[in-house]
């Protein structure tokens, strides 16, 4: 089998275990979220921290730009000094070469409640930050 006919059989096997699923309602934002992340983003970014042609996005949220190891990554997103949040995150889907002029990554997502719930799904495969430890008089410092 070729590189050819393995990308073809990988893609259609893609699109074929994805394109099944109905699309949730937009109440469960970490619900669509994962599907939109299967339908618009799976191909590419696993949802681990393991990298594909494009780097898994489990724990990017709190994560450095162009940080997680194995995958290499564009000069301009090396430099760029980001740390992914919920607002670079959004200002970023929305356009990636214009947040990152030079980026490798191709797809942008022009509605906004597909943004918030990508993201929404993205925080959920995020470790959650640490909150700081009470004091014998149970107050936060």
């Amino acid at each position: 089998m070729t590189k050819l006919h393995r990308f073809v059989l990988v893609v259609a096997v893609a699109v074929a275990g994805t394109g099944c699923k109905r699309r949730p309602s937009g109440e469960d934002p970490v619900a669509l979220g994962a599907y939109l992340f299967r339908e618009k983003c799976a191909l590419c970014h696993p949802g681990g921290t393991e990298s594909a042609s494009a780097p898994g996005l489990g724990g990017v949220v709190g994560r450095k730009a162009a940080s997680l190891p194995g995958f290499m990554y564009s000069g301009a997103l090396q430099n760029s000094k980001v740390t992914w949040d919920r607002a670079t995150l959004d200002v970023f889907l929305r356009n990636p070469n214009a947040m990152v002029p030079g980026t490798r990554m191709p797809i942008s997502v022009s509605s906004a409640d597909e943004r918030a719930a990508l993201i929404a799904y993205l925080v959920s495969l995020s470790p959650p930050a640490v909150a700081p430890a009470a004091s014998a008089s149970g107050a936060i410092p």
